[in-house]
């Protein structure tokens, strides 16, 4: 007979399973406090006129449209509510925002905003034309672009867009407005007189235009 060998078997020991050690990265600046650092020094750089280097604090931002956003309205908002003897910084700004988001309608009309507050009107026109919005939603954006074609002097451009924009807002007092001096640089008395009716019908209480709109029906009306 052949008797086979005898094994001993070798004890297992069973490994003791110990806990990660978790260790806590030192506590530094949170993301609150490094975005509220890009903004101030993005605000502090256009102060100083160093426009280069407000696009550099946000610059880390660009690939986060919601921060970025956040930032960048906040600055605007502070710009607009500045007294403004100049209106470079709020161009150079708007114009950053333009340029990195390429199609956004937001930063566009911001731009194109702020060149026609510097008498760039023609270049205003053209940033708002080269990307048109569904006008639904987007009726400040084509208030401004007939306001454009006013100084433009396209006043037939002016008059089919403010009577669209009507078509989504027919108490707008600034609409009717925009109409009726766009048929009375068309020389359409008639029709311009009937707009400021309706524009001053719908104006608020205070609102400065009245008294302009208040003249033009007296001469109509040969008062």
């Amino acid at each position: 007979k052949v008797i086979a060998p005898v094994v001993e078997k070798k004890k297992v020991e069973k490994k003791k399973v110990v806990a990660p050690v978790v260790v806590e990265a030192p506590k530094g600046k949170s993301a609150d406090e490094i975005e509220e650092d890009a903004y101030q020094l993005a605000k502090q750089s256009l102060a100083n006129g160093q426009y280069k280097l407000v696009n550099q604090a946000l610059a880390p931002y660009v690939e986060k449209p919601k921060i970025y956003d956040g930032l960048y309205t906040d600055l605007m908002d502070e710009l607009n509510q500045a007294p403004r003897q100049n209106i470079t910084p709020v161009t150079v700004l708007a114009k950053d925002g333009y340029t990195n988001f390429p199609g956004n309608i937001r930063y566009q009309r911001v731009y194109a905003a702020a060149l026609m507050s510097d008498g760039q009107t023609a270049k205003s026109v053209t940033v708002l034309e080269s990307n048109l919005p569904d006008m639904s939603g987007n009726e400040s954006y084509y208030a401004l672009l007939s306001s454009g074609y006013m100084k433009l002097h396209r006043y037939n451009q002016a008059n089919v867009m403010y009577r669209q924009l009507l078509m989504y807002d027919a108490y707008s007092a600034q609409y009717w407005l925009g109409l009726a001096m766009s048929f009375k640089a068309l020389g359409d008395d008639g029709e311009a007189n009937k707009a400021f009716i309706s524009a001053l019908n719908n104006a608020k209480p205070g609102w400065p235009a009245i008294a302009y709109i208040e003249q033009q029906l007296r001469q109509f009306n040969n008062e």
